[in-house]
Parts: C-alpha cells; structure tokens; sequence
C-alpha cells in the first residue's frame, strides 16, 4: 500500500509542478531572482518525482523483467540517481533559505543573487555525496542493484554508508532552521516597530512560519525519528511519510502561487512587485 501511495501522490504532484512551473515562465511580471530560484526548486521536484514514479511504476504494474530492474546497472544507475535527486530538492530548498535570509536578515552578498553560487550549491555539489555514496555501495557491496539479502552484516554496513547521503541532508536543514528562527525573530520586530496590535503580530508570524516550514523543507524534520517497532506506529510513521513527501508537489503550487500576493495582481491585470508577499 505504501507504494501505491507514494506512486499516485507522486503523479499528483507532478502535474501541480508543471502548473506552478509553467505559471511562472509564462508570466513576465514574475520574472525576478526570488522566482529564478523558485524555479529551480520546482524543477528539481519534477525531477525527483519523474525519478520516483520511473522507479515504481515497474513494481506497481507488476512487470520487473522488462524494466530497469532486470538489469544491473541500470538499477544502480536508477538508485544512485533517485539519491541525487533527493539531495538537489534538499538543497534548493537551502538556497530559497539562503536568499530569504541574505534578503530580510542579514545582507551577505555583494550582489542580490550570486546565481553561480547557488547553481553550484543546489545542482553540483549534491553529486559529490552521491558519487561517494555510489562507490562506497560498489566497493562494499558489489552485489545485484546492492541487494542485502538479509544479511546482517551488510545491513549495518549499508546503515554506516547512508550517513554519506544524511550528513548533507541534516546540514541543510540545521540551516534552514536557524535561517527560520531568524527570518520570524526579524518579522516579530518589525511588527512591534509598527506597533502592531499583539494578536496580529502573533498570526502573522504563525502564517509566516506555515508557510516557510515547507519552503525550506523543515516539514522533513517530522521523520527523522523512525519507530521501527514493526507494528501500526511505524506503519502509521511510513503513511503520514508517503502521504507528506508525495503531496509536496501541491503544497508548493499553494505557497508559491497561490498564497502570494503576486497572484492576485496577476488575475487583477495591474503591476506588482515580486516580494514575499505572503510574509507581508
């Protein structure tokens, strides 16, 4: 069942990112740094979702020998790729924190958005634990797609190799939650500077945190505590998982475009700033 839910969500949330992609290219008046890097988060979560349905696709249907499964390296290939993808996402989602940050906190960069920097953080460099992990695997394990066939041994080894890839992941969301911290801690100051009324200080920076606990990927912070007790609380952890990781797709054509002030203009026919209007 599960990955029954992880291939339809995953479909889902294909199609609401190709929406949200195509929105933003068509629209002139969205064209600015903070939508570039939209863009490129939306793209890497096509990417990974075309790379997860690709994968399950021949499991659901049931015909293994005809797919990528039946042959070696193309399963390695599949399973080193599918890694990448998810350290790419990971590390967009860095990127949209690092310019949140750089923007309403603390000014870092020279120029508003070091595109070379950030093409190099979000696309190059989660190659390189990939790469490490991949031959790690090869070198350790160099059986059929890097089977374990219940083997113990193998199994704590594969658990050692997989902090290659949990390394990068976890850094990026400490730092996505320290630039979270920041960017509220800046917006709750603000709101007292205007003398805002408490009440409405305190929605707003509920609303604002709604809505960047998944821009920059901290609902992840959910599982990292796996149960693994093999009765209904992990299965409930591995459904809430599927369900949440699958659906990202649509909670993210709802913050971007829908819950931003730029969308309204849009259907409004008038100009608009692009700004983090929905931090407003």
């Amino acid at each position: 069942i599960l990955r029954d839910i992880y291939f339809i969500t995953s479909i889902v949330s294909l199609l609401f990112l190709v929406i949200t992609l195509f929105i933003f290219c068509y629209f002139r008046s969205l064209h600015c740094n903070r939508i570039s890097i939209h863009k490129h988060l939306v793209v890497s979560f096509i990417i990974r979702f075309i790379v997860t349905i690709v994968m399950l696709e021949p499991v659901v249907f049931q015909h293994i020998e005809f797919s990528y499964l039946a042959v070696d390296l193309l399963c390695k290939i599949m399973r080193s790729f599918e890694k990448y993808t998810v350290l790419t996402n990971m590390y967009w989602m860095l990127v949209e924190g690092i310019y949140l940050h750089n923007n309403l906190v603390a000014t870092v960069f020279s120029t508003e958005a070091p595109f070379k920097l950030f093409i190099f953080i979000g696309w190059i460099f989660p190659a390189i634990p990939t790469i490490a992990w991949a031959v790690a695997k090869e070198l350790t394990n160099p059986s059929y797609c890097w089977h374990e066939y219940d083997n113990p041994d193998i199994k704590e080894l594969n658990a050692k190799l997989n902090f290659i890839l949990l390394t990068p992941l976890l850094i990026a969301l400490a730092l996505n939650l320290i630039f979270l911290i920041n960017i509220i801690r800046v917006l709750v100051t603000k709101l007292r500077a205007k003398n805002t009324h408490e009440s409405s200080r305190i929605k707003k920076a509920i609303r604002a945190t709604i809505i960047l606990l998944p821009l920059l990927g901290l609902t992840n912070l959910l599982f990292i505590y796996n149960p693994e007790d093999g009765g209904s609380l992990q299965m409930v952890y591995h459904v809430t998982n599927a369900l949440i990781q699958g659906m990202q797709g649509k909670s993210r054509i709802v913050i971007f475009v829908f819950n931003s002030s730029y969308m309204p203009s849009l259907i409004g026919h008038f100009d608009t700033e692009c700004a983090y209007g929905a931090l407003k």
